[in-house]
């Protein structure tokens, strides 16, 4: 089975996912913070869970209810999530590596920066709120910071483009990462509001899946709108066993300049 149902971690958020090939999407009921639903994207890769391997995982989550409700400063945030499906005890068991983007203060929340937790998520018998499934062609390209060309210094090449739900003001972003061992889809979000909120950061977090190695990974952190840099983290995921789990995902950081930047 893959990861496609309904999961619940130990804060009693849920979430609701559809898969099409490798690809994720589906939506995200928080307990913590502000209340809503929200987008969910990433991918997934190898074959189903087993005791001897687990499947790797990478989401991306966009702070910005999909349902409407009171605005706060977490709308402007996202999120990337990384680890793996494993069999302990005969159960499927989730756990993710999360890297919060909070790119604006949240009073009596949080400051400004990146949270790292780990979330822990187990199937639930029954859906508590309906998937929203990513429709992409309802997505208009729109004119954003993050479009266009992005090299790291170690040669990896972002090509991203931007595109929006009018509607909810959903950033969404597609396009490709290019590295020495070959060239690899991109699918995640990222704050469109940021500008117009007056924001110096805007968030962005993005997933990528190298399905020949069986190996995915998040790319989450913020685009300083006044240097236009991009400083993201990398969390890496590999299939292992589950008594090696503590060991399934890598972190790294990656700082991108725009190519018109050079």
């Amino acid at each position: 089975m893959s990861i496609a149902g309904v999961w619940r971690n130990e804060y009693g958020s849920t979430m609701i996912l559809t898969t099409v090939g490798n690809t994720i999407t589906g939506t995200y009921k928080s307990s913590t913070g502000s209340t809503g639903e929200y987008r969910v994207s990433g991918y997934q890769v190898g074959r189903d869970a087993t005791v001897d391997v687990g499947q790797p995982i990478a989401l991306a989550i966009e702070w910005h209810s999909v349902v409407g409700g009171p605005s706060d400063p977490s709308w402007n945030w996202t999120s990337g999530l990384s680890g793996q499906i494993s069999i302990f005890d005969g159960e499927e068991v989730l756990v993710l590596s999360h890297m919060m983007i909070a790119s604006t203060d949240f009073p009596d929340l949080s400051t400004t920066g990146n949270y790292i937790d780990k979330l822990t998520y187990r199937r639930a018998l029954a859906p508590d709120h309906s998937a929203r499934k990513v429709d992409t062609e309802k997505y208009m390209p729109i004119v954003d910071p993050l479009n266009g060309k992005w090299i790291s210094v170690g040669g990896s090449i972002l090509n991203l483009s931007v595109k929006t739900d009018i509607e909810n003001k959903i950033g969404y972003v597609t396009g490709s990462m290019n590295s020495s061992d070959g060239s690899f889809e991109i699918v995640g979000f990222t704050d469109i509001n940021a500008w117009s909120d007056a924001l110096s950061l805007q968030s962005i977090a993005i997933c990528v899946a190298k399905p020949s190695v069986t190996e995915v990974f998040s790319l989450s952190g913020t685009l300083n709108l006044t240097t236009r840099r991009l400083q993201l983290v990398s969390m890496n995921s590999l299939a292992t066993a589950s008594k090696n789990s503590y060991a399934q995902t890598r972190i790294s950081s990656m700082s991108f300049r725009h190519s018109l930047s050079f």
